[in-house]
């Protein structure tokens, strides 16, 4: 029974420590993504009760999907750039970020931007590990659990195909009766084609006037004749 109440007592003594324990966030912490794209993803702070002196950013992400293209620390924060404290291998997925926060931070503070890109389609994911640390004044590492944040990438959309201007203009050509344009000889042609025809006319008329036995109109008829050649030699010269 002794034991019983050591082990509660220890138990409810414990609990307090868990619920202020100091924890890392990423948002967003889900979305949906195409190949190609990047995501910006905040990384902050969150000290509980403590107040935090230290912040050393372990994470880790799905190498076959994402690649990081940067990370940017808060200018509230000192970088430490030290072997095993500052990382980034997007061969192996991970992610490693020190800083120190000068005076401390005792309420949710910005670490840092973390932009990735998605290279291949699938399913990815960050994740904040249990070795990230953040240190009180005392170097007691206030950090506990993980923090995952997933995401979606889609394969990037094909656009649609269209057909070829070689092809149109065929499609063009072979839907509409085909027309032969009209050059300067084949109006003169025409013109000269309808003038004789009409000087033609002028003659047969003449040529039954003159048959006619009457005076007048075999010299009305003469005349027809006279005018029609004049006619026919001034149109040729025209166009000539």
């Amino acid at each position: 029974m002794k034991t019983s109440l050591t082990f509660i007592l220890g138990l409810m003594l414990a609990l307090p420590s868990v619920a202020s324990a100091a924890s890392f966030s990423v948002t967003p912490s889900t979305g949906s993504y195409a190949v190609g794209d990047t995501i910006t993803l905040k990384v902050a702070v969150d000290p509980a009760t403590s107040t935090i002196y230290t912040a050393m950013l372990n994470a880790t992400f799905s190498p076959d999907v994402f690649e990081v293209v940067s990370f940017s620390m808060n200018d509230s924060l000192l970088p430490l750039k030290m072997a095993g404290y500052d990382t980034i291998d997007n061969a192996a997925g991970l992610l490693v970020k020190t800083g120190g926060y000068t005076g401390g931070v005792r309420s949710s503070s910005q670490f840092g931007t973390l932009i990735l890109r998605a290279k291949k389609s699938g399913s990815g994911s960050v994740t904040v590990n249990t070795a990230s640390k953040l240190l009180d004044a005392n170097d007691v590492n206030q950090q506990i659990g993980s923090v995952t944040a997933s995401f979606e990438i889609a394969s990037p959309q094909v656009p649609a195909t269209r057909p070829s201007s070689e092809g149109t203009r065929e499609q063009k050509i072979t839907g509409v009766e085909t027309q032969v344009p009209q050059t300067d000889e084949t109006v003169v042609s025409a013109d000269v084609t309808a003038t004789s025809t009409r000087a033609a006319q002028m003659f047969a008329a003449a040529a039954a006037l003159v048959t006619v036995p009457n005076i007048e109109s075999w010299i009305f008829g003469i005349l027809v004749v006279i005018l029609g050649i004049g006619f026919f030699l001034q149109r040729n010269s025209t166009k000539k």
